[in-house]
């Protein structure tokens, strides 16, 4: 016997636990354990190695009609594609074999109707499905009866099981369901093509209707702890986590030290875009041409099919603190969108086209375009929280239920949480009105015939980007509490301790999303082509460019944070994607 703390504990005769105190559950788990292939460590962990063979299987289709409903004047064309990719991972447990897939399925159907030599329509409408996931080969066996555990948010998952000194594949288990991203999107469009005199004219307008339906780990079966600390030596005068050993022992009685449970319901992204616009290419003269037009677009705020948001506000009261500073939920303050909607994108063009001989033309254009964000710059505002749920036991002294006995059921009814949910966390800020994205390019450029075969072409190409896509961190704290406090305030271990100084110290940061942004892209450009005989054709092609911005993102997720929040032209600097030198060359036969 040892006792430590009023704590007494009788070792097992032998120091082995009897069979008769196994936990059923553990039994039955037991089962689904892989046999060990290497000798691994003297307490049995590490025993086991393998490697997981990965093919790829990539599929295309492609599939089109086409039929003259009105010979020479009404075509009507339907086109389908499909691709899809699956990458099987196969476990040497079955029950954790996974499916890594991806699939996109594009729909079509346009019609082209010719009302008069001078007067064409052409209606388009699509619909475009993107797919990919990660989810379990075998999803049809019930473990919580083969396992006798009652309770588990999702029977057709094995729950995890973690012993402290093991690696937790030593016990292969998942808890959760894996990852599905669908992105259905829609789109109507119609142009009309006006020929009159000189004068090309065109109008049109689109609908798009953007969707992403996520689900990130949104299954649970639940994980249980074991940490060793029931079973564990108390010639240190208190319970403690123990070795490896002890911590699979605990697995064998039952004794779980914590468990929990969290289920993510699936969020559904909504947003949408209309568009119209104007052109006229307009022929001057026998050797000038220019082009005229300008494009408006309404541009909607991303929204959850459920108000399933969330986002800082700086402007709201904190119940906890009674100071500013708290989380706005979708649906509240008459707000449905993490963004407002935007009326008023209006983006010209222009551009002109002139050969002065047969020999030469002399090319120049600008204009503006607006930049649509997708739902990946919106992720964290989609989902206000998962049901969690969870128990744990840090005295070592008593497990928080027996294994066999089941962890508590755990709720499914989603609920929305108090504005001072996120308090002492990291969260973040969408703020409500923030301006449109769009970039501005502009080109000049000569063609010049050298000879019959050879033909060059000079152009100097750049482009300006406004209101790009950038975070900063919206506690971050300022260079006056810096200045005034900073020196003085010192925190454990001799560090700094600013958090009570920062403008929310309620929160540990805050990622404001903000579209403050910008960037420019400067390039000369020569091209030669140069023709053969027999259909021999030659072409090559060098690029002189700088590219600078205040940082690059890739979309997903958030790039590098500047070094100063509140001066994020102080990151002004060459891009990641500055390639300063390119050459290339192509020859066909």
């Amino acid at each position: 016997q040892q006792t430590a703390n009023g704590v007494t504990r009788t070792a097992f005769a032998g120091n082995s636990i009897p069979s008769g105190r196994f936990d059923p559950v553990a039994v039955a788990a037991q089962k689904y354990f892989v046999e060990p292939n290497i000798p691994g460590a003297a307490y049995g962990a590490n025993n086991y190695y393998f490697t997981i063979p990965s093919p790829s299987v990539t599929r295309w289709y492609n599939l089109k009609f086409d039929y003259n409903v009105i010979p020479d004047r009404d075509h009507l064309s339907v086109s389908l594609s499909k691709t899809t990719n699956v990458n099987p991972q196969p476990y040497p447990w079955a029950w954790v074999s996974e499916n890594v897939f991806s699939k996109a399925e594009l729909v079509q159907i346009s019609n082209v109707l010719t009302l008069s030599p001078s007067l064409l329509n052409e209606t388009r409408f699509s619909l475009y499905n993107n797919q990919a996931g990660n989810f379990p080969s075998n999803t049809s066996t019930n473990y919580q009866t083969a396992l006798g555990l009652a309770n588990l948010p999702d029977p057709h998952y094995f729950p995890g099981m973690y012993m402290n000194g093991f690696y937790s594949a030593s016990l292969p288990t998942f808890a959760w369901d894996f990852y599905t991203v669908r992105s259905p999107d829609a789109q109507w469009a119609d142009v009309v093509t006006l020929i009159r005199g000189k004068h090309a004219l065109k109008f049109g307008g689109e609908f798009n209707m953007l969707m992403a339906d996520n689900a990130w780990g949104n299954e649970s079966a639940g994980q249980f702890n074991f940490s060793g600390g029931y079973t564990s030596d108390l010639s240190s005068g208190t319970p403690n986590a123990g070795g490896p050993v002890n911590g699979y022992a605990d697995f064998l009685l039952g004794d779980v030290q914590s468990w929990g449970a969290t289920v993510t319901p699936e969020t559904h992204a909504r947003s949408w875009n209309a568009q119209a616009f104007a052109l006229d290419d307009f022929k001057v003269t026998r050797k000038l041409t220019l082009n005229i037009g300008l494009r408006w677009a309404a541009l909607a705020g991303w929204s959850e099919k459920n108000n399933n948001l969330r986002s800082f506000n700086p402007t709201l009261p904190n119940p906890a603190t009674n100071t500013l500073g708290a989380m706005w939920y979708g649906g509240q303050d008459g707000r449905s969108a993490l963004e407002d909607t935007k009326y008023d994108a209006f983006s010209p063009r222009v551009g002109f086209s002139w050969s002065p001989d047969g020999n030469t033309t002399i090319r120049g254009a600008f204009g503006m375009f607006d930049m649509g964000r997708s739902e990946n710059e919106y992720g964290q505002g989609m989902g206000y929280q998962g049901i969690n749920q969870s128990l744990t036991d840090n005295t070592n002294l008593t497990p928080v239920f027996p294994l066999h006995q089941s962890n508590p059921p755990v709720s499914m009814v989603l609920t929305v949480p108090s504005s001072s949910y996120f308090n002492n966390q990291w969260t973040n800020y969408y703020p409500y009105s923030t301006p449109i994205t769009y970039s501005e390019q502009w080109q000049l450029g000569i063609q010049r015939k050298l000879s019959n075969t050879v033909l060059l072409d000079v152009a100097y190409v750049a482009n300006h980007q406004v209101h790009t896509a950038s975070w900063t961190d919206y506690n971050q704290v300022t260079a006056v509490n810096a200045a005034q406090y900073g020196p003085t305030v010192f925190g454990p271990g001799g560090t700094r301790n600013m958090q009570p100084y920062t403008p929310y110290p309620q929160y540990q940061g805050i990622t404001d999303e903000k579209f403050e942004g910008f960037g420019n892209y400067n390039s000369l450009q020569v091209q030669v082509k140069k023709s053969f005989s027999h259909g021999l054709n030659f072409m090559s092609s060098y690029t002189y460019a700088k590219a600078l911005d205040t940082g690059t993102m890739s979309g997903w997720g958030n790039g590098p944070a500047p070094q100063d929040s509140y001066n994020i032209r102080g990151d002004y600097g060459r891009s990641v994607s500055d390639i300063r030198s390119l050459w290339n060359g192509v020859a066909a036969y």
